[in-house]
């Protein structure tokens, strides 16, 4: 009982302090409260009234009070959050230090396999099926510690059973059918077997059972009939609720995307769900919808620039991303109340991702790419907003100031910059153009938000196109001290030489056509790009390889491989004489006397079209500073290439670059010792 108190105390004291700190989510704050008031209600019912010293005496009582654990207490506990409530209750400090314990690496794969569908699955039916063994039961009966940790296990198990089902982070809506459907099936199989069992399974029941003037054999079946017959109910009732959200969300989706509408049967099964749905309990926001949100925030990269490098909490903000002006840091997006999403609704964070304007009406500046993000439609944007409020821990961590320079800092002017350069409208798909092709144009100007680097920008820091109806758009620029790649159809420095399968490899797996991608972009790949699916990272591929070429720059002739410097008469004998022998000394062994490489792990140098691109900074920075693949599971391990800044002096640097730049093929610029001079000042190297 003090127990009990101590939970219900904890449990007030967090939702005041919530209460006080919310606003528009006080609905949902009292909805969290109510489940738990049942919870709680229902523990006291089977450990603090008649009922638990009524089960020493009736077996039929003791299977009520484990039915009063398992499917009443234990989802409702779930979706009242207790200890996300109740952690609020305690200081700050020590709150955050325990918020921080389920993030250890062993600490997070042990309630990744407790919680999951099948773990969760199999410790519920564990603790089921042990517990019931006469030995056992018995044993529990005899010894109160054991009979503790009897009703701790299933109390327990039920939890983990039910969080996979209804809790965040629950599993897709047909593996949490199949849990209910499997777990009410041997729930029934188990009650069956005690009420149609000829003999008494357990004796310890003969003679308190007599005592009370009960049939102890009689006093089993009625157990076996708590077990199978209410039991079974409430998972089938669980079972209909979800359902009829995925039948819904599915109808949903179908419209979204401008398919048809659901089939006349699945309407018909639909709204015969509708009733039995409303008498079970409501959950967190659909799995499959928290699931699409998911893979909407990897492949949009929201962790990457939400997430501080040294140590931050993922979606804790804290990231000071680079702008023209001084670093401008993320801000947290956990569902936090105080300094996160958690007082949002989805109409505030439509407006921040479409308009750039925070809740409260805070201009945000252009370092989010809300420019891209205003094309996203709305069922993507609803997923994306479930997950950030469902799927991810809250964490109570405020957002860093920025310290920008005069008259930058005045947020207000931030008004003017959007009215001027933002642009309005979700993505229409075009009109003769293949579902691939829009779709891919959808997930490139939008969700992946690819123009944030590879677009060049205007003198309003604004990007100078946001669809391929600009000249402009995706034509390469400097982005953080390296060069985003032209993704237009340019034969020499862009793709208008790589096809579109390897160009689908490369964006899963940063390799693929011979090429290997290095620098900012390997970081791209290994946190965001690895997780488009294969045929999104096709539908991408081919809408970039439908753009014509734009900003023309180098070219690439293999028929003339064999030559020693490009047609047009650039070729300096000299420079390049010294240019080879720095490349034979520290080049050629890894990439080849023909320049050919090692494909996938070492680039081939002969016609890569990042060494013929117009801007050689990225191209001097990785002599100077080394680099590395992205690492990705099932691509070969990635070969770190070491920085050669310490060994060769900016001329030889100069000289090496300009002879790949202009051998094997390859007519680029030549690459001057001034440049060389001018990025190892940019990158303090």
């Amino acid at each position: 009982m003090l127990l009990l108190a101590a939970a219900a105390l904890a449990y007030g004291a967090g939702l005041l302090r919530l209460l006080r700190r919310s606003g528009r989510g006080r609905r949902l704050l009292r909805a969290l409260a109510g489940a738990f008031a049942g919870g709680w209600l229902a523990l006291a019912g089977a450990f603090a009234s008649p009922l638990d010293g009524l089960s020493e005496w009736l077996f039929a009582a003791h299977m009520l009070q484990h039915e009063a654990l398992m499917i009443v207490a234990a989802p409702l506990l779930v979706l009242g959050r207790p200890l996300a409530v109740g952690l609020w209750a305690l200081p700050r400090r020590l709150r955050t230090a325990l918020g921080r314990l389920p993030r250890a690496p062993a600490a997070a794969r042990c309630w990744a396999a407790a919680s999951g569908p099948l773990g969760a699955w199999v410790l519920h039916g564990l603790a089921l099926w042990v517990w019931h063994v006469p030995r056992f039961f018995e044993a529990a009966l005899r010894h109160p510690g054991l009979h503790w940790v009897q009703h701790a296990s299933f109390l327990g198990s039920a939890v983990l059973f039910w969080w996979s089902v209804l809790g965040r982070g629950g599993p897709q809506g047909g593996a949490a059918l199949l849990s209910l459907f499997t777990t009410m099936v041997h729930t029934a199989a188990l009650g069956a077997l005690l009420t149609l069992a000829p003999a008494l399974w357990y004796p310890i029941y003969l003679e308190p059972a007599a005592a009370l003037g009960m049939d102890p054999l009689r006093d089993q079946q009625v157990g076996g009939l708590i077990m199978w017959v209410p039991a079974g109910l409430a998972y089938v009732l669980a079972g209909l609720a979800l359902a009829w959200r995925w039948l819904a969300l599915a109808g949903a989706g179908a419209a979204a995307a401008g398919g048809a509408a659901m089939t006349a049967w699945r309407r018909l099964l639909a709204a015969g769900l509708l009733a039995a749905a409303a008498l079970a309990a409501r959950g967190a926001e659909p799995a499959a919808l928290v699931a699409r949100g998911a893979y909407l925030a990897r492949i949009g990269g929201c962790a990457a620039c939400h997430t501080d490098p040294k140590g931050g909490a993922p979606f804790a903000g804290g990231r000071p991303m680079p702008s023209p002006f001084g670093p401008i840091h993320s801000s947290n997006i956990t569902p936090d109340p105080a300094h996160g999403l958690g007082r949002y609704t989805f109409a505030d964070f439509a407006r921040a991702m479409r308009e750039g304007r925070a809740r409260g009406d805070r201009p945000l500046y252009p370092a989010m790419p809300y420019a891209s993000y205003a094309k996203m439609d709305d069922a993507d944007l609803r997923a994306l907003f479930a997950y950030l409020r469902e799927g991810v821990a809250p964490q109570a961590v405020p957002t860093p100031p920025n310290h920008l320079p005069f008259p930058f800092d005045q947020r207000w002017a931030l008004r003017i910059w959007q009215a001027l350069f933002l642009p309005r409208g979700v993505y229409a798909p075009r009109p003769g153009r293949d579902a691939a092709w829009n779709r891919g144009a959808y997930l490139v100007q939008s969700v992946g938000h690819c123009g944030s680097c590879h677009t060049p920008r205007g003198p309003g820091y604004q990007e100078k196109g946001y669809d391929e109806g600009s000249d402009q758009f995706l034509t390469g620029t400097v982005t953080d001290r390296w060069f985003a790649t032209n993704l237009t159809g340019d034969p020499g420095g862009g793709l208008g030489r790589v096809d579109a399968r390897a160009l689908a490899e490369l964006l899963r797996t940063g390799r693929g056509g011979g090429s290997v991608v290095w620098g900012s972009m390997a970081e791209e790949v290994e946190e965001t790009l690895r997780h488009l699916s294969e045929d999104d990272a096709r539908a991408i591929a081919r809408y970039l390889k439908s753009l014509p070429p734009q900003r023309v720059a180098g070219r690439y002739d293999p028929a003339r491989a064999g030559g020693r410097g490009p047609a047009d008469g650039r070729y300096d004998a000299a420079t390049n004489t010294a240019g080879r022998a720095a490349y034979h000394g520290f080049c050629m062994a890894c990439h080849g006397e023909d320049g050919r490489g090692q494909p996938p792990q070492v680039p081939a140098l002969a016609g890569n079209p990042s060494l013929l691109g117009r801007e050689p900074q990225s191209l001097v920075r990785i002599v100077v500073e080394g680099g590395r693949g992205p690492a990705v599971d099932g691509a070969p391990a990635p070969l770190a290439m070491p920085g050669f800044g310490g060994t060769l002096t900016d001329l030889q640097i100069a000289q090496a670059l300009s002879y790949v730049r202009q051998s094997w093929g390859n007519d680029g610029a030549p690459v001057t010792a001034s440049d060389v001079s001018q990025v190892r000042q940019r990158i303090g190297r």
